[in-house]
């Protein structure tokens, strides 16, 4: 989606059904302020494009339930990182660390960071990172711990050098 579009044309695109432009429609609903009707309005629209199977649509469907209901935020996380989507990955991974909605699992916790770190997900980098150094679900390994540390660190590098580029 053009993020170039001003607020009237993403939401005329999203009122004919494009999923991309629904949920950049609800995002910028979302990022316009904190008011409850337009939060209900926002996720009005990323539930709109999750219908549609829009990874980061479903991804923040999941978010709507993260203080509400664990095993529906799973569900919508488990759908958005299947449809690849690194975030929601790593949501998944918190999940199964924490046991939140789902069985504690550090086994399915590993597997889900390792598919958002290998995406480019410095946090679930960092959490791998640390499994290693503690053992957990994962034989300990410096060298491991060491490595994961080292992408988190260049991601988070990354991150911020990108933003602070952009800023004039």
């Amino acid at each position: 989606m053009d993020n170039g579009l001003d607020f009237e044309t993403v939401k005329a695109l999203a009122e004919q059904g494009g999923a991309d432009a629904q949920y950049e429609y609800g995002w910028r609903l979302f990022c316009v302020d904190s008011l409850e009707e337009n939060c209900q309005l926002a996720l009005h629209w990323f539930r709109k494009a999750a219908e549609q199977g829009h990874p980061k649509g479903l991804w923040r469907v999941g978010a709507s339930y993260e203080m509400v209901d664990d095993k529906q935020a799973v569900y919508w996380y488990r759908r958005s990182a299947e449809a690849g989507y690194s975030v929601a990955q790593w949501w998944l991974g918190v999940k199964y660390q924490r046991g939140e909605g789902v069985a504690k699992d550090y086994k399915q916790a590993f597997s889900w960071y390792k598919r958002a770190a290998e995406g480019g997900d410095a946090a679930a980098s960092r959490e791998l990172g640390a499994m290693f150094e503690n053992g957990e679900g994962v034989e300990q390994d410096w060298k491991q711990s060491a490595y994961w540390y080292k992408i988190a660190s260049t991601g988070y590098y990354d991150l911020w050098r990108d933003k602070c580029s952009n800023v004039s």
